[in-house]
């Protein structure tokens, strides 16, 4: 398999916005073509949670 066409993130949390370079990886993985799309899940019981990840 060449592409994937998306990325998922299990359980966001955006404490993780400012941690680490995973933004630029997978800037890097799309711009490579390594990824499609790439995608966050919440909790359900969590919406407001993933504000800052809609960006």
């Amino acid at each position: 398999m060449e592409t994937i066409d998306v990325q998922q993130f299990h359980v966001w949390s955006d404490e993780w916005v400012g941690r680490g370079d995973w933004l630029a990886a997978v800037e890097r993985l799309k711009r490579d073509g390594k990824i499609r799309f790439f995608g966050v899940s919440i909790n359900d019981y969590e919406t407001a949670q993933c504000p800052e990840a809609d960006r």
